[in-house]
């Protein structure tokens, strides 16, 4: 499996991605990273650079005959906002089919 460069999170109004992944960890049961944040809208920003890491998986994903974690759980650390950074926490909602805040 080829860790993906971008990761992608949606909660139904803004848009957000971050960009320039480098993965530091990933196992069963966890996957951590740094890249840049943005954020899509009416209009396109950057929050700037942040740490995440995905866990919590739930059941798997087989891609090339691999088995891989599905993971429902994504925590962000860092980028800006109003000068002191953020921590947010999403979960994946089957529901919705998306990441929610």
């Amino acid at each position: 499996m080829t860790m993906g460069p971008q990761l992608n999170v949606s909660e139904g109004g803004p848009s957000g991605w971050i960009a320039g992944i480098r993965w530091f960890h990933w196992n069963r049961q966890s996957a951590t990273g740094e890249g840049k944040f943005w954020i899509a809208d009416a209009i396109t920003w950057t929050e700037g650079h942040v740490s995440f890491r995905l866990y919590r998986p739930v059941g798997y994903v087989t891609i090339n005959g691999h088995r891989h974690p599905y993971f429902t759980r994504l925590h962000i650390i860092g980028g800006r906002n109003h000068g002191s950074g953020f921590v947010h926490y999403w979960h994946w909602s089957w529901a919705a089919g998306m990441w929610v805040g």
